[in-house]
């Protein structure tokens, strides 16, 4: 059975590459939506230098005045513009198109010459993202400005250090950001004037528990479809990075009183811990560490790595372009049939209700019955509960997990469903094998063709 699932994922893929736009379409979009700037001095230029991008797939690239520091970038030009006789990375190009797709507005891209760490021109005239040495980190906005919705900046220095393929999954990521229209809650996390949504020291990472469950799932969507689109189903790093043995940092820093009038008590995760007597295996300046397998659910659910996982594997065992239709729902937020956006739990419902038939969606079937018998519509939920550990053990005590915030009868169908999951795994040990086995036993063994 797990030959059929696979199989059919590469059936999919390749028919998607050949059935959709072609490739000289994809690059048409992309330089209809991207527009391209070059700030050759960051630390004392005060604007930058908008590019002319030819049209011609085959060209150089030599936008940067002969500058060999921006090499690695003019490489990326080609990969991102050109044709595959000239140097193309069609891989790229479709991710490119595909997420630019979500919401279909111009984007500009920031390119940097940082051949030397940025000072405060730079970093209060451009962006203030930097690494810790001061060299530009790639990052984004979705901010409106001069016939833009959204900014990518990018910096030769990340790109002279970086395989080609880890850089194209960070500026992937960061094109995701783009497309985001999450409505967060980020008023709760303000205290004393500081956000504290990934806690006090402003930064996040793929092991760590932040306190805002909503930039978790927006650090972890960007994360899922970035290895979808950079690395496909070869990329094995979403399971090895999540076994009950990994570790999880919370960072102990936290704002003082407790609990201050209004705020979002999850600023307070390390303490939340320490009252559920759930000690640290280590601590380690501001942060403590924790095996997964020790955090409550709830708590699992604030890791990006969570979200990343779920979205993921659904594309892996459905498809991709079922998650992108699913993300332009989600951002129609109040709009949508489904539910507003801005946490996990309403793009879970989206994704769910978006993969019924027509004819079901946005609709209340208290008899479970009555869905189809193939359950993509169930396959997220079910991977939320696996990579909570099936810790739930009660039905109200999963509705729980998801802050009250998802479609119940979603819930109550996989929960009555739950049985034959748990048996279906049981005498599995590799998670390849897990994961296949629970598809199977909401009976799905093929992935879905569907147009993007």
């Amino acid at each position: 059975m797990k030959k059929i699932i696979t199989c059919s994922i590469l059936f999919c893929l390749l028919s998607c590459m050949l059935f959709a736009d072609t490739a000289s379409e994809r690059r048409t979009f992309i330089r209809s939506k991207l527009g391209f700037y070059y700030v050759p001095n960051p630390n004392t230029d005060t604007a930058g230098i908008r590019l002319a991008i030819s049209a011609n797939e085959s060209d150089p690239r030599d936008v940067f005045n002969g500058n060999a520091k921006m090499d690695p970038l003019k490489k990326f030009l080609v990969s991102l513009l050109n044709d595959g006789a000239h140097g193309g990375n069609e891989n790229i190009q479709i991710a490119f198109k595909d997420i630019l797709s979500i919401r279909g507005v111009n984007i500009a891209m920031y390119m940097y010459n940082d051949e030397v760490p940025f000072n405060n021109n730079a970093t209060s005239r451009f962006i203030s993202c930097t690494d810790a040495a001061g060299y530009q980190w790639p990052c984004a906005n979705r901010a409106s400005s001069g016939g833009f919705n959204g900014f990518i900046h990018i910096g030769q220095h990340f790109f002279s250090t970086q395989s080609l393929a880890n850089a194209h999954f960070v500026v992937l990521h960061e094109l995701v950001h783009t497309q985001d229209l999450s409505n967060f809650d980020l008023h709760s996390f303000i205290i004393n004037g500081q956000s504290y949504r990934y806690g006090a020291d402003g930064g996040h990472s793929l092991y760590e528990a932040i306190p805002s469950m909503g930039n978790a799932f927006k650090e972890g969507i960007a994360n899922a479809l970035a290895a979808q689109y950079a690395y496909g189903q070869t990329y094995l790093g979403m399971d090895a990075l999540f076994t009950p043995e990994t570790i999880i940092s919370v960072e102990m820093t936290t704002p003082t009183p407790n609990p201050t009038p209004g705020a979002n008590p999850d600023i307070w995760l390390y303490q939340q811990l320490q009252t559920l007597k759930i000690n640290p295996i280590r601590t380690s300046g501001a942060m403590a560490y924790y095996k997964l397998k020790q955090l409550p659910p709830r708590i699992i659910l604030h890791n990006e790595l969570t979200t990343a996982n779920i979205m993921y594997h659904f594309m892996e065992y459905i498809n991709v372009g079922r998650v992108i239709t699913a993300f332009k729902e989600y951002n129609r937020g109040n709009g949508s049939v489904f539910s507003g956006n801005g946490t996990l739990e309403s793009m879970i419902t989206t994704l769910c209700q978006i993969s019924l038939p027509e004819s079901f969606r946005a609709q209340s079937f208290p008899n479970c019955s009555d869905y189809p018998e193939r359950k993509e519509h169930l396959l997220p939920i079910a991977f939320a509960d696996y990579y909570t550990n099936y810790s739930a053990n009660s039905e109200p005590e999963f509705i729980a997990l998801f802050d009250n915030g998802m479609n119940v009868d979603l819930l109550h169908c996989y929960w009555a469903l739950r049985p034959s999951v748990l048996s279906a795994i049981r005498s599995e040990r590799s998670i390849s094998r897990v994961k296949t086995a629970i598809a199977i036993a909401l009976g799905i063994n093929s992935s879905q063709l569907e147009d993007r």
